[in-house]
């Protein structure tokens, strides 16, 4: 630089031209110039950017442009490559697509990820720009909207009940009040004079037609078959406002007009793919046939002719009797056009539910003779009591069994008196002490039935022979599918095929009919499962992701080491992730459902936010929603909030696996005894049992001083069990049935309501607490809540005169109670007493140490889910009233 100036100022004459200081900066200049030109020609011809060789003014910009320029010379063959790169690279940054540019000349970005990176960009543009300019969606927060929507099943759930309740009463309001006696001529005076005589009684149809304003008073519902309706019915009686028909594909034209004639709007409800009703008539000389299967006549039926005249329908398209999605796959695909809408299991693969095939190949069907298949009968009878068996020793499952023929039900019947006379105690499963009595019938009268187990007899197969008659008894008759499709669709979780005859052995070049066809296929089903109809899978290899929401999620799952199933379900709704269980992969862990497709799909918010969700529960499901755009603004947290959801299922379904083991206190002081401090940090549920040991006098005082009212829990037991328990559900026995009720809570207040059910059952030597028993004591309670004997709050049951909000009172199990209640039956008001007790000694303690201690309280010695669950709702209580309230982990008293 210095050298540079000299020559620039004080030696300036030997620069000039002709000089050879002034040659050599000529030489320069020219060279430089040159060097320019050929730089801005190698531009344009390749539509470079300069930059691709630096700065000028960069030091070693002159080797940097030889390296350059060398590289080029050397890879002459790629020079149409690179540039057309350049030519695509300034018409990507003059679009604004400079980013794009430096992320893949810095590597970052590959060629395949452009489209997908500038896809993702118009996105999130367009993404943004609608969400700030719709409102909803900018104000749009996940946990409000749960909360919302909580408070949505909460409301429909009460106003369903509070439907029920207003009709009650109306319905109550009208009957006549009870009081002195009638005048004779009055239609209460007639009835009352009936009800006295011992014989000689007013003929019915006469007694309900001098009746008209009464009758619909005390019984505005009638049930009534088509022939008890004109049996009983005079045209002249006053019409009913609604008249509406069950199971109508059964039911001949004209048996239905008569009825239709008597209201003034008829509701027809039917399913056409089932039974139509049949005339039996003689049919002789056809040879290799059973007249019990042939000498029948399909008729239409009231609900064909609806459908012929054009009569406006609706489709009723939920389907949730079966417990399997599997027990109704194959009539959906084959009937219905897979147009219903069923649920999907939680269990991917398990033995006790769905359908399986007892194949018997030792089996003869005895045909030309007696047309049964024994070893088929007897090996259908033997499971049936091996079940029964298993059922008196407390498993709980009703059965059916259906025949294809009715030769075959006979056997079965005849073989199982053999069986009942020699082992008394099944008996009880055959007759009305048990709600769902085991059944034997043929597919041309179970219609209507459904059981829990049902299992089939084909008796149809190889003669002794071997020989394989294409007869099948009625499903060869036009519309034998129907028959088909009763039969299969009444399990509500299992079917078992008892069957000698292998799909393949059924011949179809010598049948035409459909129901043998389907017959097949059914066979195959049961043999192999959902991959006999391809269109009907429960888990299908090829399903994709519904969206790139539900991929993001899946993948994000699948990376952390779970194992997910797609679309899983067999109709148009399925759950769109499913978490398979490590412990046991056969079952689900968890459903992960995507605010997609099948949730916006719903047409209304009850099927959308409760209906759906309250049938997979009730299926077993446990199920967690993702919100996209939570997942859009913060995957991570979603996917920790999945994988904890996922931890606590874990953990629940471990604690299902193991009891909880309820114990008493052995003496009055150990009630609000403390447990030593847990030196091993262990949880209480592998605490050491010898450390529930009895507290010495001094710890005792100090528990309860200063506590809430504390008592053994007093329970209501029958002094005197009634002698006829059929009474029970007798009208002229309410009155009795609800004051011992209202004795059981007058005691026991407040009680939980299945806790009172069973005290009540067992003053009146109910063994089993049916649907039909939960009916009648609901019943019951709306009375006593009428007459404002009683107030129900959340599932416990509290005499009218008792404040909740002012109950303190703690009652714990005594050392003779043989049934302590349960956590779910201890009030949470109760709970939040035991907690305010305990902190009153304690004045502070960690959460879990306070769940423990109140465990103790009410004789729980593990700290099981179920009780932590209940202890909650207490805490919750406690937290709500004041009580205390929490720092950090710690619940600390507030008075």
């Amino acid at each position: 630089r210095e050298r540079g100036i000299e020559l620039a100022t004080t030696q300036r004459d030997v620069c000039r031209p002709g000089e050879p200081i002034g040659e050599r900066i000529e030489r320069f200049h020219g060279a430089h110039g040159a060097l320019q030109r050929a730089c801005s020609a190698l531009t344009d011809l390749t539509e470079a950017d300069s930059s691709a060789w630096g700065d000028q003014s960069e030091p070693g910009h002159l080797h940097r442009l030889l390296e350059v320029s060398g590289r080029w010379r050397a890879h002459l063959g790629e020079l149409d490559d690179w540039c057309y790169w350049q030519r695509m690279r300034r018409e990507a940054v003059e679009a604004g697509l400079q980013k794009l540019v430096d992320a893949h000349e810095k590597e970052v970005l590959g060629p395949d990820l452009f489209r997908p990176a500038l896809e993702r960009t118009l996105y999130e543009a367009w993404l943004n720009a609608v969400t700030d300019s719709e409102e909803v969606l900018r104000r749009f927060n996940s946990t409000d909207q749960q909360r919302k929507i909580e408070r949505f099943r909460d409301l429909d759930r009460r106003h369903i009940q509070l439907t029920r309740d207003h009709l009650f009463a109306r319905l109550a309001a009208k009957l006549p009040r009870p009081g002195g006696e009638a005048v004779s001529n009055s239609e209460m005076g007639i009835l009352q004079r009936q009800l006295r005589l011992q014989r000689r009684h007013m003929p019915v149809r006469k007694l309900m037609q001098k009746l008209p304003n009464l009758m619909p008073r005390l019984k505005p519902c009638v049930l009534m078959s088509p022939l008890s309706v004109a049996q009983y019915l005079d045209p002249d009686y006053p019409p009913f406002d609604l008249v509406l028909f069950d199971e109508a594909s059964q039911i001949p034209v004209w048996d239905a007009v008569g009825a239709i004639a008597r209201g003034s709007e008829t509701v027809i409800v039917g399913d056409p793919k089932q039974l139509p009703p049949t005339n039996f008539f003689a049919r002789l000389g056809d040879e290799d046939v059973d007249p019990d299967e042939n000498d029948l006549e399909e008729v239409e039926s009231i609900l064909d002719e609806c459908e012929a005249s054009g009569v406006p329908s609706r489709r009723l398209l939920w389907h949730y009797r079966s417990r399997h999605e599997s027990l109704i796959a194959f009539s959906n695909h084959h009937y219905y056009a897979n147009r219903l809408h069923t649920f999907p299991s939680p269990h991917a693969e398990v033995s006790h539910l769905g359908v399986s095939l007892h194949h018997l190949p030792d089996a003869v069907y005895d045909r030309g003779k007696s047309c049964t298949n024994r070893i088929e009968a007897e090996a259908v009878v033997a499971e049936l009591l091996h079940r029964l068996r298993e059922a008196a020793n407390g498993e709980d499952a009703s059965i059916g069994v259906v025949t294809f023929s009715m030769a075959q039900q006979r056997l079965i019947e005849d073989l199982l008196d053999q069986a009942r006379s020699e082992e008394p105690g099944i008996e009880p499963f055959f007759t009305g002490d048990t709600l769902e009595p085991v059944f034997i019938k043929n597919l041309e009268n179970v219609q209507g039935d459904e059981r829990d187990v049902m299992l089939f007899s084909v008796c149809y197969g190889p003669d002794s022979q071997g020989r394989i008659s294409m007869n099948f008894g009625p499903l060869n008759r036009e519309g034998g599918e129907r028959r088909l499709n009763v039969a299969i669709t009444r399990a509500r979780r299992q079917v078992i095929v008892f069957s000698s005859l292998r799909a393949e052995q059924i011949d179809l070049s010598r049948s035409s009919r459909v129901g043998v066809c389907h017959l097949k296929t059914f066979l195959d089903y049961a043999a192999r499962g959902p991959k006999a109809i391809a269109e009907a899978t429960t888990l299908s290899e090829d399903a994709d992701y519904e969206s790139p929401f539900e991929r993001a999620v899946g993948e994000a799952l699948q990376q952390r080491g779970w194992r997910i199933d797609l679309q899983v379900g067999c109709s148009g709704y399925r759950i769109d992730l499913a978490v398979r269980d490590p412990e046991s992969p056969g079952r689900y862990l968890l459903g992960i459902e995507c605010d997609g497709a099948f949730y916006h799909s719903a047409s209304t918010a009850r099927d959308r936010d409760r209906l759906r969700q309250t049938v997979l529960e009730n299926l077993g499901w446990r199920l967690h929603r993702v919100w996209s755009r939570d997942w859009w603004i913060n995957p991570q947290r979603e996917i920790e909030r999945i994988e904890r959801a996922l931890n606590e299922a874990q953990r629940r379904t471990m604690n299902e696996r193991s009891e909880d083991e309820p114990v008493r206190p052995a003496e009055t002081s150990e009630v609000f005894a403390s447990a030593p401090p847990d030196r091993s940090g262990s949880d209480i549920a592998a605490a050491d049992p010898e450390e529930d040991t009895e507290p010495d006098g001094d710890e005792a005082a100090m528990a309860v001083q200063g506590g809430p009212e504390t008592s053994f829990y007093e329970a209501c037991t029958p002094s005197r069990p009634v002698k006829k328990p059929e009474l029970f559900y007798e009208p002229r026995a309410r009155s009795r049935v609800r004051e011992m009720l209202l004795k059981i809570i007058r005691i026991e207040a407040p009680v939980a309501i299945d806790l009172a059910t069973r005290r009540l059952m067992a003053h009146w030597q109910l063994s089993r607490q049916t649907s039909r028993v939960n009916r009648h004591v609901q019943m019951l309670l709306r009375e006593l809540t009428l007459q404002q004997e009683i107030v129900v709050r959340d599932g416990f049951l509290w005499l009218a005169d008792q404040d909740p909000d002012q109950y303190a009172a703690i009652r714990v199990p005594a050392p003779d109670d043989p049934t302590p209640r349960q956590p779910e039956e201890l009030p949470p008001e109760e709970i939040a007493n035991a907690c305010l007790a305990v902190l009153r000694q304690q004045v502070s303690l960690p959460t879990e140490d306070l769940l423990r201690e109140v465990a103790r309280l009410f004789g729980f010695a593990r700290l099981t889910e179920r009780v932590q669950i209940a202890l909650q709702r207490g805490i919750e209580v406690g937290l709500r009233r004041g009580d205390f309230h929490l720092q950090d982990d710690r619940a600390v008293l507030s008075r």
